[in-house]
């Protein structure tokens, strides 16, 4: 699973929808961080990577440890933690690398206290089989300077993982929010694509056996908003069919299944004559966790 929680500066643009909608006690760390373990709980994964784990005292990650005592957390003081099933995997080693130098903003709206990737080496108690996992978090918006400086973390990534696990010995995933679309196309935004194919990684979504998203077509980031006839609707479900958030696997992988996990607490309701999915109770998150379930050589 890779699931982006929602910083607790609650700073994003669909936060300030929510708020002139009158449901700003919603984006509460007390009031999302339940949802988000049931989130978890519900797609059972073994491993987990986090995004946002920032801007609140406690860490977001330290209220999730007790929400989800049965895993073990690497880097949990990391932006990008990583959570492992504690009675499958032990954390060998782990670490956190800093993507680029200082914390460089791509346009001025840009809030970033640097760009990191977090990185774990996992012993399988039953097998003693090991396995590299990274995860990461890169710049937003859609603009040349942000796809520019994207480019250039994932290249520092790339050499990363390179280094941790040269050749691609051992397993390995690459898990985070990478602000760009599965499915772009323009050259300078789709590096995140193109370099990590040529580090003999593939999209999970791209080689899966069947697509389980439990809202058909449903968006990874749906940013708490979705447009309906014309007009922004708070807690609307965004079905764009497009993903920023991503489970990277070797190229060999089997991949049974991804999904955007949208659920649970989506209904259906008509809004403006048109009948829409819609959270009809707190969101954890302005994402929505993206699962898969695989088998690595």
């Amino acid at each position: 699973m890779t699931y982006n929680t929602l910083t607790g500066r609650n700073d994003c643009a669909g936060c300030k929808a929510m708020k002139a909608a009158g449901l700003g006690d919603e984006l509460k760390l007390s009031a999302r961080l339940p949802v988000v373990a049931e989130k978890v709980q519900l797609a059972d994964p073994d491993i987990i990577g986090f995004q946002e784990n920032e801007g609140a005292d406690p860490l977001p990650q330290t209220r999730l440890a007790t929400l989800l005592p049965e895993y073990a957390w690497a880097n949990p003081d990391a932006t990008v933690p990583i959570a492992v099933r504690s009675s499958r995997f032990t954390v060998v080693d782990s670490g956190v690398e800093q993507l680029e130098k200082g914390a460089r903003k791509c346009i001025g709206r840009d809030r970033t206290n640097g760009r990191f990737a977090s990185w774990a080496l996992l012993r399988e108690t039953a097998t003693e089989r090991e396995l590299w996992v990274f995860n990461t978090h890169l710049h937003p918006y859609d603009q040349a300077a942000c796809a520019d400086l994207r480019a250039a973390n994932v290249a520092r990534l790339a050499e990363l993982v390179t280094a941790k696990n040269p050749d691609g010995r051992l397993p390995q995933l690459i898990l985070g929010d990478f602000n760009a679309f599965g499915d772009e196309t323009r050259e300078r935004f789709s590096a995140h694509l193109t370099t990590l194919r040529e580090l003999g990684m593939a999209d999970a979504a791209a080689i899966a056996a069947q697509d389980d998203s439990d809202v058909p077509n449903a968006a990874s980031a749906g940013w708490m908003t979705a447009t309906v006839k014309g007009r922004s609707q708070v807690k609307v479900v965004r079905t764009s069919g497009r993903h920023i958030d991503f489970i990277w696997v070797p190229q060999d992988a089997e991949v049974a299944s991804w999904a955007v996990l949208s659920g649970p607490g989506v209904e259906h309701r008509r809004i403006r004559g048109v009948k829409v999915p819609v959270w009809s109770g707190v969101m954890g998150s302005d994402h929505s966790p993206v699962v898969a379930r695989l088998a690595l050589a």
